[in-house]
């Protein structure tokens, strides 16, 4: 399922944003407050920190439909009426492949990026456009459906919308990936480093923005410590949380808010998955097989082999089972993940060749034998999906399905004591028995899939002394390492200095007299 498909057109209530970002805009930025849309502007702006919201060729920029901007802002035909170009966003087209149609990048400018990196230097309370406080629903689990259908599974499962969090391990970890994105500047980390403990040094800048806001938003006083999850059914039978949050935020933002709760996952999920399901159709599959019960050893394989992180190794294996092309394209999934260099060792190796054969045999097989009707292909939770679908949206879908019917039944077996709903598995505030969910998830659907369960740490732990890595970083800040621009904003940890062309345009009054503390 393509990154797209997971946001839904939200009804207006439910748009929300700080009410420091607001403060913020209309503070700092000349004129904003007697902007029209000043609140539609701002919720843009508090979307780009949405992990599914990235644009799938502009790393910085963000995606929204035609259909959302109009909707946002009702009768304006063209955004660049309420965009004062170039005022708020700069706007990308790119053209979707051999296809006519573009899909458009929406980069804010400097002055609104760092209007909303300051807005979350402190706790924030998220209000709709009347300014009203968010509404917390009792119910985590959205009762209609991506497309507004009643739900008919989950019904009764107490899962709760509100998550106690660790707000101290949260302001840690946001010191640490300031303190590594300062280190990695200045060329000071070990080589290694970074393959070393599975990080990409380009997405620290995103780790950094996403670990504020989360504590940013357990910092807020209506709910202290708690973050908010609702969850959406999507096309597969999946549970998608919606916006940025302990589901969609990467991993070491979640150990480090849940750290000392504990992990269940189904152990290979999708393999596990597809190889009984190929088997009930009467095809073995060897590799996907071997996988499965020895995946320690394929992993530290590929690990030794490439040069990645056991994390690494698991993830780009996984990528396979869901159609991950064999593309060194930065912007392509594995690349993406590992890097081009390791990604070209990836697709070199031996358990690649055979597992990608096996997977397409397996594939070819299952998809001729699934379940249909009315030219749609039912999956496990009866959902349905066009038979004219790619072959590898087509095995996502059926092996989701499964995938969401262990998941419903294991939770409800735990009996209140989750706290988090994840894809292939979930978070619990103490130990279970994983056996007994092996058992109901065999005998209700059929089939045999384990349960791995891990105490949730906090991440880095094992780095050497991050107060050491501070004696550095504290003489990389005395530095002057913005020389040569003129800055206008006093420059902070972690921030950039700005050259005189990133003044804000004047409009729609002359610009007053910069304000000294921001």
């Amino acid at each position: 399922m393509s990154a797209r498909t997971k946001i839904r057109l939200g009804r207006k209530s439910d748009r929300v944003v700080p009410r420091q970002l607001l403060e913020m805009l209309r503070t700092h930025i000349p004129g904003f407050d007697q902007e029209k849309y000043a609140f539609q502007i701002a919720w843009m702006l508090w979307q780009t920190t949405v992990p599914s919201r990235q644009h799938n060729h502009y790393l910085d920029g963000v995606w929204f439909t035609t259909k959302e901007i109009r909707e946002l802002f009702g009768e304006v035909k063209r955004f660049s009426e309420v965009n004062r170009d170039p005022r708020y966003f700069m706007v990308a087209q790119h053209r979707n492949g051999a296809k006519k149609t573009f899909t458009n990048g929406y980069l804010p400018w400097p002055w609104l990026q760092k209007a909303l990196d300051w807005s979350l230097e402190g706790g924030v309370d998220l209000v709709d456009e009347r300014g009203c406080a968010r509404r917390i629903e009792s119910r985590a689990i959205c009762s209609t459906d991506y497309h507004g259908n009643p739900v008919q599974g989950w019904k009764g499962v107490d899962v709760p919308s509100l998550i106690p969090v660790n707000v101290d391990k949260l302001r840690e970890l946001a010191e640490c990936w300031e303190t590594l994105r300062a280190l990695d500047r200045s060329r000071e980390l070990p080589p290694g480093f970074f393959e070393e403990h599975g990080l990409n040094p380009g997405f620290l800048p995103v780790a950094l923005q996403h670990t504020k806001q989360m504590l940013a938003e357990a910092s807020g006083k209506r709910n202290p410590g708690k973050l908010y999850i609702r969850y959406v059914l999507h096309e597969s039978g999946r549970l998608y949380a919606e916006g940025l949050n302990l589901q969609s935020c990467k991993s070491e933002i979640r150990k480090a808010a849940l750290a000392g709760n504990w992990d269940v996952d189904i152990a290979a999920c999708h393999f596990a998955i597809m190889f009984q399901m190929a088997k009930k159709y009467g095809h073995e599959c060897k590799t996907i097989e071997n996988y499965v019960r020895n995946r320690k050893g394929f992993r530290q394989q590929i690990a030794e082999e490439v040069g990645l992180s056991i994390g690494q190794a698991k993830s780009v294996i996984t990528m396979i089972a869901y159609g991950a092309q064999e593309s060194l394209s930065p912007m392509a999934a594995i690349a993406q993940e590992i890097g081009t260099e390791r990604a070209e060792r990836f697709f070199e190796t031996g358990l690649y060749r055979t597992l990608k054969d096996d997977i397409s045999d397996a594939q070819r097989v299952i998809l001729k034998n699934c379940r249909r009707y009315n030219g749609m292909v039912i999956n496990q939770v009866r959902r349905a999906k066009s038979e004219e679908s790619k072959p590898t949206s087509l095995m996502a879908h059926l092996m989701q399905g499964v995938e969401a019917a262990a998941l419903e039944i294991a939770v409800r077996a735990c009996k209140g004591k989750v706290l988090l709903l994840q894809h292939d598995g979930f978070t619990v505030s103490e130990p279970i028995n994983t056996h007994q969910l092996q058992f109901e998830v065999l005998e209700k659907i059929g089939y045999d899939l384990i349960f791995d369960i891990e105490q949730i740490e906090m991440p880095f732990k094992d780095l050497e002394s991050v107060d050491m890595y501070n004696k550095k970083l504290t003489h990389l800040r005395n530095a002057n390492i913005h020389a040569g621009l003129e800055t206008f904003w006093p420059i902070k940890s972690g921030s950039v200095g700005f050259s005189p062309e990133d003044l804000p345009p004047v409009f729609p009054l002359p610009l007053p007299p910069l304000d000294p503390t921001f």
